[in-house]
C-alpha cells in the first residue's frame, strides 16, 4: 500500500480532535443510503492519548457527541474518505488477554432515523428534492438543541409530488423519494462538507478510465436471481384500512410475463396517500424484478485503482469473459473498504 490511513476522532463540543492508534478498520457506503464504519484499536494505545491530554478514557469516546473520520494521504495530498459520528463503543479482552475497543459509526444521514416531521405536514405539488431539503430543514430548527450542522448543497429541480406526512421518520420519508424506490426519483447524499446533495436525473457519471479485469480483480462473483426473486406484478398498498385503503396495481408488459408467467407482490408505503407516487413506486419496483439481472461484487486492492478516483453511482467497465462480460458498463452501488491487522487494503464493489 503506497498511500497511508489516518483517522481522526472529534469532540464535538470542544472542538479537540485527536488521532486514533488503530489496527483494522472497514467502512461501508451505498447508494442512497448511509455510510457505517467500524475501527478497532489497542485500550494501551487509546489510553495513552487520554493520559497525554488529561482527559478520561471513556470521557474521550462517549462523553457526547463524537465525529470521527477517516483519511487517506498520499504523499502531501490528504483526501477525506469517510466521515460519521459514533454510534457505539465496545470493548473486550480477546483471546490473547488484549483488550480492544471496537468504535462503531453512522454517517450524518442516519441520525435523521431519530427525527421526526410534525404531526401532520402536507406538500401539495412541490419540487421532491425541496420536499426532502424542507424536512432536514425543519428537523434542525425544531428546538435548541436540533441542529446537526447540515446545510442545503445542489438541490435540482425534479418532480413534483404531494405528500402528507404523520410523525414520519424522516430518514425512511427521504430514501421513499429517491431513485431506488421510486420512478423519477433522485439520487442524494450528505457529504464531507455536511451538505444535503440531490442528483438529478442520477448521480455519476460514465468513467471509461475505471475498468476492472483480470489484471486488477482480487475476487468476484456473478449472481442471477430467476423465478422466485422476480416480479411482473404488484400491488402497491398506502394509507387507510380495509375498502378504504388506497392503492395501485403495475403489471410489467406482456414479454415479461410471457418469458415468467404471472408473479405476484405486494409492497407497502402505508403513510402514502398520493396514487401518482404509489404507481411510480410499483415502476420502479419491477423496472429492478421484472427481469433476472446480472449482480456483480468484485473485490480489488486500494491503490489499483485508487477509490478516491471513482465514486458511488458511477459507470465502471468491467470484463469478467467466464460469465460473459466483456467490457461493459456496470454501476457502483455500494462500496467497502477494509484493511485488516496485515494492512491489506481492500475495496469491494456491488455493482448493477
Amino acid at each position: 500500500m503506497t498511500s497511508q490511513i489516518q483517522i481522526i476522532l472529534k469532540n464535538i463540543q470542544t472542538g479537540d480532535t485527536y488521532e486514533l492508534p488503530f489496527s483494522t478498520f472497514s467502512f461501508t457506503e451505498e447508494l442512497d443510503k448511509s455510510r457505517n464504519s467500524s475501527v478497532t484499536v489497542d485500550y494501551l494505545g487509546l489510553k495513552a492519548i487520554a493520559d497525554t491530554y488529561k482527559v478520561d478514557l471513556l470521557t474521550l469516546l462517549v462523553g457526547g457527541q463524537r465525529e470521527i473520520w477517516i483519511n487517506k494521504i498520499n504523499g502531501t495530498t490528504i483526501t477525506k474518505i469517510y466521515y460519521g459520528i459514533i454510534s457505539d463503543v465496545q470493548l473486550t479482552k480477546n483471546n490473547f488477554g488484549v483488550l480492544e475497543f471496537t468504535i462503531g459509526s453512522v454517517g450524518h444521514f442516519a441520525l435523521f432515523a431519530k427525527r421526526r416531521t410534525a404531526a401532520k405536514r402536507v406538500f401539495s405539488a412541490t419540487d421532491a428534492a425541496q420536499i426532502a431539503w424542507t424536512l432536514i430543514s425543519e428537523s434542525q430548527s425544531n428546538g435548541t438543541y436540533a441542529n446537526l450542522g447540515i446545510t442545503s448543497g445542489s438541490l435540482p429541480t425534479t418532480v413534483n409530488r404531494d405528500e402528507t406526512y404523520r410523525f414520519g421518520n424522516i430518514k425512511d420519508e427521504i430514501v421513499n423519494l429517491c431513485a431506488l424506490n421510486i420512478d423519477k426519483g433522485f439520487d442524494f447524499d450528505i457529504d464531507f462538507n455536511k451538505q444535503f446533495q440531490v442528483y438529478y436525473p442520477f448521480r455519476g457519471s460514465l468513467r471509461p478510465d475505471i475498468i476492472f479485469d483480470v489484471q486488477n480483480i482480487h475476487n468476484w462473483t456473478y449472481r442471477k436471481s430467476l423465478m422466485m426473486a422476480l416480479t411482473n406484478s404488484v400491488y402497491v398498498i398506502g394509507d387507510g384500512f380495509n375498502d378504504d385503503t388506497t392503492y395501485a396495481q403495475v403489471q410489467a408488459n406482456n414479454d415479461y410475463l410471457a418469458a415468467f408467467g404471472l408473479l405476484e407482490d405486494v409492497i407497502t408505503n402505508r403513510t402514502q396517500t398520493s396514487s401518482n407516487n404509489l404507481t411510480d413506486t410499483g415502476k420502479k419496483h419491477l423496472s429492478y424484478n421484472q427481469a433476472p439481472l446480472p449482480v456483480l461484487q468484485i473485490s480489488h486492492i486500494d491503490d489499483f485503482p485508487d477509490l478516491t478516483s471513482y465514486n458511488l453511482g458511477d459507470f465502471v467497465l468491467v470484463s469478467l469473459p467466464e460469465s460473459g462480460i466483456n467490457n461493459e458498463y456496470h454501476r457502483v452501488m455500494k462500496r467497502s473498504f477494509n484493511i485488516d491487522q496485515q494492512l491489506l487494503p481492500v475495496v469491494t464493489l456491488d455493482l448493477l
